[in-house]
């Protein structure tokens, strides 16, 4: 028997008898990791233990552990790190959502409005927003609001300022063009906690926002209400962000007819406070408002045609991967850091550092790692339904897709293939991409 036949042999009856990929999922250390910081999730939500106790059976935990590998009982060693890595996702999920320090701002603030005077600075650029003035349901047409994230410093009490820390949204009905990202400014307004859901059933707008790390609101009819304390310098990463936005957003407006242009500066800035909202009520309507949401859809688009055009002037793999990844990045943040987006970035930059490392990861490492990194990161969003389905969908690409997708072509279809004429080869290829592209949309859409 030829040498090459019994190679073949041998490799299907290798694949005939190794286990599920499912069977062998516990040996992957990161999978072990990624699994024990969502049970310190869960469990800090469900249970909330104190946090001297989390902190006591960690650094105990630690201590067991380091006697097991110092008796080398490794297996119980590793079960001990395990539990240490639960009580550790545990604290930081209470950090990013239980822990009130005196100086917090929920302390000062209730559910009902109360007149206050805040200083801080702006975490973002302020945004208008265009009111409805044909809304069938509204008696009285909305008028063009503000918006913007501060962070407090210091509230005034009785004439006295007094230190506190949090993020306020402020909200004026006066547009706010004369202040930027990093101002820092005194605010007179009408202060109040996030409004809790009025309704069963209702949308949780206050737990939304507080996992964020927003508590309150304040609002103010115009910007008199407002005084500009400090500038924010502009020798920074954010204002150098902030400003290239601000100038792509006016080039596509002023550039563009209405709605072509705030729909443009939607679909590349991935937000557009000029479009109308009986357009993005199209969109919703037809089921492609996700087309308006910058996410890993738009950064594969963008980071694939890079890179093939990278590859096309032959720069090698690993420099491909780090402009690849460092474009996806900027652009990211460029576009406001969503979440959906950064999920994306988290993932990218995970497989190209093993492409620079020349230590190419399997597909279960990048996605466990982007788990890991960000439960740090971004804690607030690992188990929102967009994280769940993204997470749920790549899997689906990497372990459904491959069993479904056609078997390898035989060197004689290969063969066959190439000796057609010019126009029958970019046919066929063409609708073979087609098809796969809605084969994969369908397999995820099911799964």
């Amino acid at each position: 028997m030829p040498s090459a036949q019994k190679a073949d042999i041998t490799n299907a009856d290798n694949k005939a008898t190794s286990p599920a990929w499912y069977l062998t999922l516990w040996k992957v250390p990161s999978v072990l990791a990624a699994l024990a910081i969502t049970l310190g999730f869960l469990l800090d939500i469900v249970y909330q233990p104190p946090l001297l106790f989390m902190m006591a059976l960690a650094l105990g935990l630690l201590l067991a552990w380091f006697v097991c590998i110092v008796g080398k009982k490794l297996n119980l060693a590793l079960v001990y790190l395990l539990l240490f890595i639960v009580c550790l996702g545990a604290f930081r999920h209470f950090v990013s959502a239980r822990l009130v320090t005196s100086d917090d701002v929920r302390h000062f603030l209730g559910d009902s409005v109360s007149l206050c005077k805040f200083k801080g600075y702006l975490q973002e650029e302020p945004r208008l927003w265009v009111g409805e003035t044909n809304n069938p349901l509204r008696t009285v047409p909305s008028a063009n609001r503000s918006s913007a994230i501060l962070y407090l410093h210091e509230m005034q009490q009785n004439g006295e300022w007094k230190l506190v820390k949090g993020n306020l949204r402020m909200v004026s009905n006066d547009t706010l063009a004369e202040f930027h990202l990093g101002d820092t400014v005194e605010i007179t307004g009408r202060a109040k906690l996030i409004s809790a859901p009025m309704n069963p059933g209702e949308w949780d707008y206050r737990s939304f926002l507080n996992q964020q790390g927003i508590y309150g609101e304040i609002r103010i009819n115009d910007s008199s209400a407002i005084r500009m304390v400090e500038e924010g310098s502009w020798f920074n990463f954010s204002s150098w962000l902030c400003a290239i936005r601000v100038r792509a957003a006016n080039l596509l407006v002023s550039n563009l007819p209405t709605p072509e242009g705030p729909l443009a500066e939607a679909l590349l800035l991935g937000d557009s406070p000029l479009l109308h909202n009986s357009e993005w009520d199209k969109f919703k309507n037809t089921g492609v408002l996700h087309v308006l949401a910058i996410s890993g859809q738009h950064l594969a688009i963008l980071g694939g045609t890079l890179a093939w055009l990278l590859r096309a002037l032959r720069f090698k793999p690993a420099s491909i991967a780090f402009m690849v990844t460092l474009f996806l990045l900027v652009y990211a943040l460029l576009t406001g850091g969503r979440p959906s987006a950064m999920r994306a970035v988290i993932m990218v930059g995970c497989f190209s550092l093993g492409i620079i490392l020349r230590r190419p990861a399997p597909a279960i490492h990048t996605l466990t790692a982007s788990w890991i990194i960000l439960a740090f990161i971004q804690p607030w969003d690992l188990f929102s339904p967009g994280c769940t389905l993204s997470f749920l969908a790549t899997g689906c690409l990497i372990w459904v897709i491959p069993k479904f997708s056609q078997q390898e072509e035989s060197p004689l279809e290969i063969l066959t293939h190439e000796s057609k004429p010019l126009w029958r080869r970019m046919l066929a290829d063409f609708l073979k991409a087609t098809r796969e592209l809605f084969f994969i949309s369908a397999i995820v859409w099911v799964f």
